[in-house]
């Protein structure tokens, strides 16, 4: 079903105030003729007749009085709305809508962004994969988003936003010695939702190149489980740092690094083209940007 042009009622409304149409059209800056094919396309819309004419004069059916007394609701209502907000009347902030993936999402932007964050600005947020961020932006569900690889678009943009140290993370009191490629093939692996980038990402900067195949353990929607899991001796897994640094502070996991090797993502801030600049998004960035606290 086509959607109604309001447009359409809008001329309509003008005539029943102005009585003809040529008055109508002064009042809309409108020919006469462009005021006619206004009115014929509402009724063509509504399927009903809504001016019975008689010489010059307009006289409105029963189902145009009907469409006026629609007009009169709808448009009074409108008015009150129009001066409730140039009155400052309503002050309640759009809530900022902000999707992003789950491992930078929950562990390096909420906390600051949550710390800092008004009372006044109420706060959406939706964890997802990064296709899924893009799709939310493009189709102006929500805001923003941030993703940790760019995509080129017309509705949306991306902007680089700030790096995450990737990792690789293993339970308490594992032997430390050097890491070859080799030796990770036998490793068993706690693997996550989107785990395919950053395992990818971590090899290829550490070693020049993805193994075939890994052994694979435990698998996990959220990153809090596969640390749960790396606790409990059951694998190993690479991991953003910040999302692993509490567990690592309080001793329950160990970090693993290559001496003079380490391996940074980056993240990137995804906004829709024709979204208008708020405020809010304009802090969030400065939030996100500053180095997290230590």
């Amino acid at each position: 079903m086509q959607p109604a042009d309001l447009r359409y009622l809008s001329t309509f409304y003008a005539v029943c105030h102005c009585g003809t149409l040529t008055r109508a059209a002064v009042v809309l800056h409108k020919t006469q003729p462009a005021i006619s094919y206004d009115l014929r396309q509402l009724e063509s819309q509504l399927g009903v007749l809504l001016f019975e004419r008689t010489g010059r004069r307009l006289l409105l059916t029963p189902q145009g009085s009907a469409v006026r007394e629609f007009c009169d609701s709808c448009f009074a209502g409108f008015e009150l709305v129009r001066q409730k907000l140039t009155s400052g009347e309503v002050t309640r902030i759009a809530p900022l809508r902000l999707a992003t993936v789950a491992g930078f999402g929950r562990y390096r932007l909420l906390p600051p962004v949550l710390a800092k964050l008004s009372l006044e600005n109420r706060l959406i947020v939706a964890f997802r994969t990064a296709e899924e961020v893009f799709k939310l932006i493009g189709d102006g569900d929500f805001d923003v988003g941030v993703v940790y690889y760019p995509k080129l678009s017309k509705q949306i943009s991306c902007e680089r936003l700030c790096v995450e140290e990737l990792v690789l993370i293993i339970p308490p009191g594992f032997r430390s010695r050097r890491i070859q490629p080799k030796d990770l093939k036998q490793a068993r692996f706690v693997t996550y939702d989107e785990c395919d980038y950053p395992f990818a990402k971590w090899f290829n900067t550490i070693f020049g190149s993805t193994p075939s195949t890994l052994s694979q353990g435990d698998h996990f929607e959220d990153l809090e489980e596969v640390l749960e899991a790396i606790a409990h001796g059951r694998g190993i897994s690479i991991l953003p740092l910040d999302a692993a640094e509490a567990f690592r502070r309080s001793g329950r996991v160990g970090l693993w690094r290559i001496e003079g090797r380490r391996c940074f993502n980056e993240l990137f801030f995804v906004e829709r083209v024709s979204s208008s600049r708020r405020a809010e998004i304009v802090w969030l960035k400065q939030v996100l940007k500053s180095p997290p606290a230590a």
